[in-house]
């Protein structure tokens, strides 16, 4: 799981399927389209989307009762604009492998015989 620093202490970020789907869903993107869907990080409001849903998900990970709000992660962003970049490179880093992963699934597994 990644990390971000904010106001000098470090916090968990984690975008696993959980948060790529409900980003995905949020922005109306597929998920196979998330890494070339220009629309879909192509705004501050969906890098805002993305942290909530990356930092409350390394919360949850992390076993922290700490949540995020949207107006958090601006107040965030307006106190370090630099953490813009830094989700969004946590990001591709995060889900690069994920898509590779499922992209090399079957869609049309085997069925197992009787």
């Amino acid at each position: 799981m990644a990390e971000i620093t904010i106001n000098g202490k470090p916090h968990p970020i984690h975008f696993g399927l959980k948060a790529v789907s409900r980003f995905a869903q949020q922005h109306n993107v597929d998920f196979s389209d998330m890494l070339s869907a220009p629309e879909a990080l192509s705004s501050f409001e969906g890098f805002a989307d993305l942290a909530v849903l990356g930092l409350n998900d390394g919360a949850r990970r992390a076993k922290s009762n700490l949540r995020y709000t949207v107006d958090d992660v601006w107040d965030i962003f307006d106190d370090d604009p630099q953490l813009i970049l830094s989700v969004a490179e946590i990001f591709v880093q995060s889900i690069t492998p994920l898509v590779d992963k499922l992209g090399s699934l079957s869609p049309n597994p085997p069925r197992p015989t009787r």
